[in-house]
């Protein structure tokens, strides 16, 4: 992961960490768009567009909770 803002990458990371460790066998992919791949996130301000692709649709519902 290539993310220029440290807050958002360390943010990012745990995330990533936290969702693998829960739902290791589910997990295909974790995809960051917007601001936050382009350098322009600015933290408060900025949303975090992110999507996790999933093996078992159930686990939509899971995930929403999160």
């Amino acid at each position: 992961m290539s993310i220029q803002n440290k807050t958002l990458e360390k943010f990012m990371k745990e995330m990533v960490a936290d969702l693998t460790a829960k739902f290791h066998d589910e997990i295909v992919s974790f995809v960051l768009f917007g601001s936050a791949t382009t350098g322009e996130w600015i933290r408060g301000k900025s949303d975090i567009d992110c999507i996790v692709i999933i093996k078992i649709k159930n686990y939509v519902k899971i995930l929403k909770l999160i």
